[in-house]
């Protein structure tokens, strides 16, 4: 008498079951697009088997500046800018914690420039002194944020240059 089958609930491998007779083709390596597979198929992916996101993050680093990246992101947030930008400040200080949005920064033209993709900004701030990512990567924080005296000398700062500019112009002759 034969076993009856295994109900679906039962989900392990029978190891006493007949093995097909030749080998599966190997996965394609991770920079491989294979269109010509249906989808769903192993070599695209399956739901059993998420694809590790290890080698979507080093594709995602061939295709961008991942150094240009951080290094405008870190400008944005840094008190330099911080301290002049009424923008991003306002932004920041709307929430409790100082944040923004991913989706925020990617709106900004050098950004858009750069990358359209969330992953990458993640990515691109790994070990940052200057900004935070949240875990999800759907948030950056400042790791600081400029005082009123900080703010109050860029103004300064901003007011002398204009007048130095405004007293250096070239005088037009008529």
């Amino acid at each position: 008498m034969s076993s009856p089958p295994p109900s679906p609930s039962q989900s392990q491998p029978n190891p006493t079951a007949e093995q097909p007779t030749h080998d599966p083709p190997p996965p394609p390596p991770p920079n491989n697009n294979n269109n010509n597979a249906p989808p769903g198929s192993p070599s695209r992916g399956s739901p059993s088997q998420p694809p590790s996101k290890q080698p979507q993050l080093q594709q995602a680093a061939d295709n961008v500046n991942i150094a240009a990246l951080r290094q405008q992101l870190e400008y944005y947030f840094s008190l330099n800018n911080l301290s002049k930008d009424a923008y991003l400040l306002a932004h920041l200080t709307n929430t409790n914690p100082p944040s923004v949005p991913t989706g925020f920064i990617l709106t900004f033209p050098k950004i858009m420039a750069l990358t359209s993709s969330p992953s990458h900004i993640g990515l691109s701030l790994r070990g940052s002194a200057v900004v935070d990512v949240s875990n999800d990567g759907k948030w950056l924080f400042p790791r600081r944020l400029p005082t009123a005296q900080d703010i109050a000398a860029a103004k300064a700062t901003a007011a002398a240059k204009q007048q130095l500019s405004v007293n250096t112009a070239p005088i037009p002759i008529p």
